[in-house]
């Protein structure tokens, strides 16, 4: 894939997807999609990531990983561990707008469909964290969503894994 920006260099079997276009359904059948690229948005690598780039390759041959730094220490390590368990996708870095992570999501998208017609968003999520975790969570999945669903051409699935 020609991204816009740089990029450098097991999975659990039951994972619950939904789909913000289609909120009534917990699986909605994903379908390969020709020349549709598949961005998986991750913070850290857990099993909702691994499922998520296992449900990416299902549908599509162009898949990256985007990561918004809030933290240069945790981008570093991210990097570390990403190049040792899924080294064979790019792992896209850029940077927070301030502690927004939305702005720097929204401009990569909208760069990408200047060159494909539809984007695929995954939102890695996991559900076996404390409840002040799942409540950021929350706040921040929200926060994505809300930023992409007026923009045409863009799928967002929420990957769910234990």
């Amino acid at each position: 894939m020609n991204a816009p920006y740089s990029s450098g260099a097991g999975a659990p079997s039951a994972a619950k997807i939904t789909q913000i276009n289609h909120p009534m359904e917990e699986t909605p059948n994903l379908t390969p999609q020709d020349n549709q690229p598949v961005i998986i948005l991750v913070s850290e690598i857990n099993p909702a990531v691994l499922q998520a780039i296992k449900d990416a390759r299902s549908i599509s041959a162009d898949i990256l990983a985007l990561h918004i730094a809030l933290n240069a220490e945790a981008a570093a390590a991210l990097r570390v561990s990403w190049e040792q368990t899924a080294q064979e996708l790019p792992l896209i870095m850029l940077p927070a707008a301030g502690r927004s992570i939305a702005p720097p999501i929204t401009g990569y998208i909208d760069a990408l469909l200047e060159q494909y017609s539809a984007v695929t968003v995954f939102i890695a999520e996991t559900d076996n964290s404390g409840w002040t975790h799942r409540l950021r969570q929350l706040w921040t999945t929200s926060s994505i969503r809300h930023s992409l669903k007026e923009r045409k051409n863009i799928t967002v699935n929420s990957i769910h894994a234990n």
